[in-house]
């Protein structure tokens, strides 16, 4: 039986649904472990469920609470006594602490998001669990630069459920679409002050927790703005098929300048231009893929250069770009799929 630990909720993840797939195709059995953060998965057979809130506590008791989750973790892990592991995300692998020795070359770790790589005692521990691991697989090749030499799996996070062809839109009305959850009111509103009352722009803000009060009140300022906040996934294809170009920008964190977003796979699968940010790994990727813009954030020509840029898009170039992309990325989903076939069968018995 093979255990996957996650800090989070997996089933919200779509990269978990590529795992539950090889598993249920090879007849695996499997357990979860799980943190819930909000109070909103169902204990059952085969799940084991930590319920902690975070929201709206301290960074102490953050702190606590994670150290309660490691106890947890390991406490299920060795009564269990599973034959192989799987680790969702950097932090999950933190969780068993020394007894992760026991599962040598008996684990993957799938490194989705950058967390306490700027400290170096971090990294050296983080080195061990890589070097240790069966494969471990990284969603953003703007993680390298922060991760230990090595042989790393490529992720991606296409959901081949959306493929979306269209022409270039020559009515002179840009529609822009920012799908996904928000990065804060401070962004949000920086989206607005940017396109918000241009006529040369349609601006629809879209995803959980966009539509705060603060925001609300800004949008409705301006006839061209939308904001809607969590949205079913069946209503995503249709907020695709709208959209002329795609807002593909993070807030330049530590980990936001370096990951690649789900929207990046929008964008290829839906023929989609982005708009990113130079100060991001995203704008790097799509400026030299040929696959949108890269714009500073706050230039006072943010709009003006998003209208250039799309006026004189040669759109059937761009197009040939996105399929040669989409193509090297389902090559390589691919290979990260088989890699996880061989993991669990290499493991039965």
């Amino acid at each position: 039986m093979i255990g996957i630990i996650h800090v989070g909720n997996a089933y919200i993840e779509p990269y978990f649904e590529k795992y539950k797939k090889v598993l249920d195709q090879t007849q695996t059995d499997y357990e979860l472990i799980l943190w819930d953060r909000k109070n909103e998965i169902e204990q059952k057979d085969g799940v084991h469920v930590f319920k902690k809130p975070t929201s709206n506590i301290k960074r102490a008791q953050k702190i606590l609470n994670y150290l309660r989750y490691r106890k947890f973790v390991k406490k299920v892990v060795k009564e269990k006594k599973y034959d192989k592991l799987i680790f969702l995300t950097t932090m999950s692998a933190f969780t068993i602490g020394s007894f992760i020795k026991k599962y040598k070359n008996k684990y993957i770790l799938d490194i989705r998001d950058l967390s306490g790589e700027k400290s170096k005692l971090f990294q050296k521990k983080l080195a061990r669990i890589i070097e240790n691991s069966s494969f471990t697989s990284i969603s953003s090749d703007g993680f390298r630069e922060k991760l230990p030499d090595f042989d790393y799996v490529r992720s991606h996070n296409l959901s081949g459920n959306i493929a979306l062809d269209r022409q270039k839109n020559t009515s002179g009305k840009i529609n822009l679409l920012y799908l996904g959850r928000t990065r804060g009111d401070w962004f949000n509103k920086r989206l607005i002050e940017i396109f918000g009352g241009d006529d040369r722009f349609t601006l629809n803000l879209i995803g959980e927790w966009i539509d705060s009060k603060e925001v609300a009140i800004l949008a409705k300022k301006f006839e061209n703005v939308t904001v809607k906040g969590r949205f079913d996934s069946s209503q995503k294809e249709e907020f695709l098929q709208k959209a002329d170009m795609l807002i593909n920008m993070n807030i330049a964190s530590f980990n936001g300048k370096r990951l690649t977003a789900n929207k990046y796979y929008d964008g290829l699968e839906c023929n989609l231009p982005q708009i990113a940010r130079v100060d991001e790994y995203t704008g790097a990727l799509v400026t030299v893929k040929g696959l949108g813009i890269a714009l500073d954030f706050y230039d006072e020509d943010f709009a003006n250069k998003v209208y250039e840029y799309y006026q004189n898009l040669d759109f059937d170039e761009f197009k040939q770009k996105a399929k040669i992309e989409l193509d090297r990325v389902k090559e390589q989903d691919r290979e990260f799929m088989q890699k996880i076939e061989e993991f669990i069968l290499g493991e039965k018995k």
